[in-house]
């Protein structure tokens, strides 16, 4: 049972290495291919979500058995394979605080003689209302991509935590199995991800020198 749940953390693993391509201001041309990236982008956290979801309840090994430490191992390196593909999934560089990232409630029309977020069916000028419907695509677009981003980063949040969490419950805090695990950290791809565990697992690393 447990090689059987092992394998289907693989198995979710890979599934969630399909290329995703990030929304940008202008991607949303058409309605049809704003509903193909929000399809994609909710595939995309929950094949992440149900893959931290078969890590955590596998049940490992008796510390006895002879299979203990390559469960372990294993468990290990699907965890930090699973924050790299969150790493390379998410744009590391979004500003969430950025005003131009930030989608409005309703998009204001590009004359003054129009209230924000009226029905573009009822401007009558045939420029002003092709601009402002190109206006509400882009704001839906904004839209979709932020909520993915942020998303993704209370995911990448969490599941770092888990990993850790888990990392501290099967390595002991003695000078080999701390070298063990340092050096299974080095795989973390994203600097700033690798150092932040690092420094979350201080105790660890100094034993390991």
């Amino acid at each position: 049972m447990k090689n059987k749940l092992l394998l289907c953390a693989v198995l979710c693993l890979s599934f969630s290495t399909f290329p995703v391509v990030l929304l940008g201001a202008g991607f949303a041309s058409s309605e049809v291919a704003l509903k193909g990236y929000e399809k994609l982008a909710s595939a995309v956290e929950n094949n992440f979500k149900q893959t931290a979801n078969t890590l955590m309840v596998i049940q490992d090994p008796d510390h006895q058995s002879d299979n203990w430490k390559t469960m372990r191992e294993a468990k290990t390196i699907l965890w930090l394979q699973l924050l790299n593909q969150i790493d390379q999934t998410r744009d590391l560089t979004f500003d969430f605080n950025n005003i131009t990232n930030i989608p409005t409630v309703d998009v204001a029309p590009p004359s003054f003689r129009y209230f924000s977020g009226i029905d573009p069916s009822y401007i009558k000028e045939t420029e002003i209302r092709l601009e402002y419907e190109e206006a509400i695509r882009e704001n839906d677009a904004k839209a979709v991509r932020f909520k993915f981003e942020l998303s993704l980063k209370k995911q990448d949040d969490q599941l770092t935590a888990n990993a850790l969490e888990y990392f501290r419950s099967v390595y002991e805090k003695t000078s080999k199995d701390a070298k063990n695990l340092v050096a299974h950290l080095s795989a973390i791809e994203n600097p700033q991800h690798k150092s932040e565990m690092k420094d979350q697992l201080q105790d660890f690393v100094k034993l390991a020198k």
